[in-house]
């Protein structure tokens, strides 16, 4: 018990603290009409919404003509039930809302008899009719069993229609994409509807969010709602999953290594020339989720990591061995070979002996050819970690805390062939993302 009190205060005190501008949360609204048996629109019902995996309950009214709004429901699966004075009760489960999502549901309920409920189970709607906006959406489930290379959301973005990858990218080790024509740099990123759009370049952050702890994400390309501001072109929303009432997790580990492979077309000389580059790819992490308090107080915590290490075949022309001694073969006026003595100091010698003998004498530079298969890393971390809390029917709060970091270095593979000791370039991208969000719920008729 103590404990739990220590979880729940260390989350209220970061929600406090946090600033204004990050209050956010990944949300839709149901909303629909109640109707009697002639087909009159009813006022005065009560309406019922529960989230089947938290317990998370919400109630309205339906106002003077018949309509009734749930506002700010967080994503998820829920039942509706609607109870009014004289009538059976109705229920409609199963019913899923995506993020920005407006779910019309419209009940019809019947006069009063022997006691009696009527249930039904809610079929997603083929048309939206309470917007015009253009997007897709890709559920959980489409981002665990679609087959990728790499577990990055890029790919599947991709597949909404008029979407590629921007050719004149700003950023570095952030993708842009663009859509109908609109610019890469003029597109919005949303993490559980908070911006994670850098702010000087235009590109995506937390684009290789753990695909095992995303519930969803949404990309709208037009004609779109005046709440998405900031940018003109493409908004893609991720939601990330929340603890429910049964604890779950996942872990997993996925390998690439150069002892699978083929040898490389280029990769054609003797010894290590003609080796397969070396590959060494593993992909790892893990996620981890549960009640603190069963229908009031959750957690999730997830983990990835990154490790790439990928050599590939580099060809240079170095001296031989009869070059270092001062042995060169020309070709003459004539054109035959002739070959020359040039004198060698003690300088000269010291650089000619930086360089690498040749070991691939059929390679591009015949003779002279050295072969490399020179490493280039490549690193990422992230991990994220979040808790949410229901207070009542009326008042909820989440808060997460987010880190990526990407790293790549870059080192020339001919200058470190020449020196050892010659440093690389190292490009890093780091970003770190709290936020929180706060649901009151005013039930008033609509």
């Amino acid at each position: 018990m103590k404990g739990r009190l220590l979880i729940l205060a260390g989350i209220l005190f970061v929600w406090v603290n946090l600033p204004g501008w990050l209050h956010a949360q990944a949300v839709g609204e149901i909303l629909g009409t109640v109707t009697d048996p002639s087909g009159a629109l009813l006022p005065n019902a009560k309406v019922t919404a529960v989230l089947s995996s938290t317990g998370l309950t919400r109630t309205t009214v339906t106002g003077g003509s018949g309509a009734y709004t749930l506002a700010a429901l967080p994503v998820g699966i829920y039942s509706l039930t609607v109870e009014a004075t004289g009538f059976k009760s109705a229920t409609s489960t199963g019913v899923t809302l995506d993020v920005s999502q407006q779910r019309e549901l419209d009940f019809g309920l019947s006069l009063a008899g022997a006691e009696q409920q009527v249930e039904v189970t809610a079929v997603a709607p083929l048309v939206t009719t309470t917007h015009g906006a253009l997007g897709g959406l890709v559920t959980g489930q489409q981002v665990q069993t679609l087959p990728l290379n790499g577990r990055a959301i890029t790919n599947l973005v991709m597949l909404q229609p008029g979407l590629n990858f921007e050719t004149d990218q700003t950023g570095w080790l952030a993708p842009e994409w663009a859509g109908n024509g609109n610019r890469g740099q003029t597109e919005v990123a949303t993490l559980d509807n908070i911006d994670t759009t850098d702010a000087e370049m235009g590109n995506v952050q937390f684009w290789n969010f753990n695909l095992d702890a995303i519930a969803e994400f949404k990309v709208l390309q037009n004609n779109y709602s005046a709440e998405f501001g900031q940018g003109a072109g493409t908004i893609t929303q991720i939601v990330t999953k929340t603890g429910t009432n049964q604890f779950h997790g996942s872990a997993f580990e996925f390998v690439r290594n150069s002892a699978f492979d083929a040898r490389n077309f280029f990769s054609n000389g003797p010894g290590l020339a003609g080796q397969v580059p070396p590959f060494q790819r593993n992909e790892f992490g893990g996620t981890f989720g549960g009640p603190i308090k069963k229908d009031k107080t959750f957690f999730f915590v997830e983990y990835a990591g990154f490790r790439q290490r990928l050599g590939e075949p580099t060809n240079m022309a170095v001296p031989t061995a009869d070059e270092r001694q001062g042995v060169v073969s020309i070709t003459g006026a004539g054109g035959q070979a002739e070959t020359l003595q040039v004198p060698v100091n003690p300088i000269a010698q010291s650089i000619l002996n930086k360089y690498p003998e040749p070991n691939n004498p059929s390679g591009p530079n015949g003779a002279r050819t050295y072969t490399v298969q020179f490493k280039q890393p490549y690193t990422v971390d992230q991990f994220s970690v979040r808790g949410d809390h229901t207070f009542s029917s009326k008042d909820s709060v989440f808060v997460r805390a987010s880190y990526i970091n990407n790293q790549q270095s870059y080192t020339d593979p001919v200058a470190a062939s020449e020196n050892p000791l010659f440093s690389s370039t190292n490009f890093t991208q780091s970003a770190q993302l709290c936020g929180n969000g706060d649901s009151h719920f005013l039930a008033h008729p609509a």
